[in-house]
Order: C-alpha cells, then sequence, then structure tokens
C-alpha cells in the first residue's frame, strides 16, 4: 500500500456489500481487490474504484433480482399464459442472434439441432444433417404446439385478441 492516495474501504457499506478487507489481488491499472460480503451471505471480490463509483453493489444477486422483476412486469403487460407469451409464438422470425434463419434451430456440432419452448419447458426435437429436415422438424412442433393453444387462449380471452 504504498500508494499515498490509497483510502482503505474496510468496514464501509456500498449498496448490498460490505468491505470485509483488502486483499493481494490487484486488478486493472494496479487497483485494489477488496473482499466483500452480500446482504444475500456469498463473498465477492470488487475493485475500490467500482464500489466507489457504484458499478458493483452487489455480488450479482442485485442483477438476478432486477432481471427477474423485468420479466415479471413484461408479462403482466404482454400476453403472458402458464409460460408462455402469446405474442411470440405467433411470431414465426428467427430472433436477431439466430445464424441458421430459422427460429428454434441451431447449428452446433456439425449438425442442425432443433428445439422448442412451450409453457416454460423446452422440447428437444432432434439433430439433423440438413437445415431442412430441422426446420420441418420445428414446423410441424410449431402446429402442434403453438397454433391450438393460441386458437384455445383467444377463445378463453377474445378480448385479449385486440391488444
Amino acid at each position: 500500500m504504498a500508494n499515498k492516495n490509497f483510502k482503505d474501504l474496510t468496514g464501509k457499506r456500498f449498496e448490498r456489500l460490505y468491505v470485509i478487507k483488502v486483499t493481494n489481488i490487484r486488478g486493472k491499472n494496479r487497483g485494489v481487490i477488496y473482499e466483500c460480503l452480500c446482504d444475500c451471505g456469498k463473498t465477492c471480490f470488487a475493485s475500490g474504484n467500482r464500489l466507489r463509483v457504484g458499478d458493483t453493489r452487489s455480488c450479482g444477486c442485485l442483477r438476478t433480482e432486477l432481471s427477474q422483476n423485468g420479466m415479471k412486469k413484461a408479462r403482466k403487460s404482454s400476453l403472458y399464459y402458464e409460460g408462455t407469451e402469446i405474442s411470440l409464438i405467433k411470431s414465426k422470425k428467427a430472433y436477431t442472434n439466430n445464424r441458421t434463419g430459422v427460429r428454434g434451430v441451431s447449428f452446433t456440432d456439425n449438425k442442425y439441432r432443433a428445439d422448442i419452448t412451450f409453457k416454460g419447458k423446452t422440447h428437444y426435437l432432434g439433430r439433423y444433417e440438413k437445415l431442412d429436415d430441422a426446420a420441418r422438424a420445428r414446423k410441424e412442433a410449431e402446429a402442434k404446439l403453438h397454433d391450438d393453444f393460441v386458437d384455445w387462449y383467444y377463445s378463453k380471452y377474445p378480448e385479449k385478441r385486440k391488444i
């Protein structure tokens, strides 16, 4: 601790973190790394600078909690039923990060893998040599799971069709 500007943060609180002690670990620019105890009971390590400016506020539990709360809020505001978001299953577009161009089909280990998620559970549809075969499996699963469900949902909640 030869740095004359060093201010020990031991014993201080930063949001959910209580600083336990200085470690011998140094971060970027030789910054001091502290061992901290989070309100959730886990320990973590954070640089003094990130603690002071508020970039590190917990062991990661806060991010998880905020994410879960955001999902709950999104579910309440959208057409969401039993783990299934209606607007997502009605859309047939592939997600922007999908490199195969087919929704629910990915390419790993030189094969095309087809999956479909329905009511919060992901169903594995198989691995295929050809993209067309994987796309066909996905389309059949959509027809089997999604189409009937959407029809049922709108018959039960006709007022939601307008949203």
